[in-house]
């Protein structure tokens, strides 16, 4: 199966792809977005749309563990940590 790989626009989402591709033969596209934003399920989603992508299969694989003690981070801190991980994806 080809690929869409939607990560943090890092030069490491596309090194990744390209070694898909060597390694697979298979036709890999990024978007790179920051998945703790608001508006990126949208984003995702026209993005999508707009290159008349079919999804087939979808691997939610976004997470933050972070490095912070949950009960000494700030509130910001934790609900990224949170809405990233199984938030407002699912809304």
């Amino acid at each position: 199966m080809n690929l869409l790989l939607v990560s943090l626009p890092e030069p490491e989402l596309e090194e990744t792809a390209e070694e898909i591709r060597r390694k697979f033969g298979i036709s890999v596209h990024t978007f790179g977005i920051n998945l703790t934003e608001n508006d990126a399920p949208e984003k995702v989603y026209d993005w999508c749309k707009v290159n008349r992508y079919k999804v087939n299969i979808l691997v939610n694989n976004a997470g933050r563990a972070g490095t912070a003690v949950f009960e000494s981070s700030t509130l910001e801190y934790n609900d990224i940590r949170i809405q990233l991980n199984i938030g407002h994806w699912f809304v």
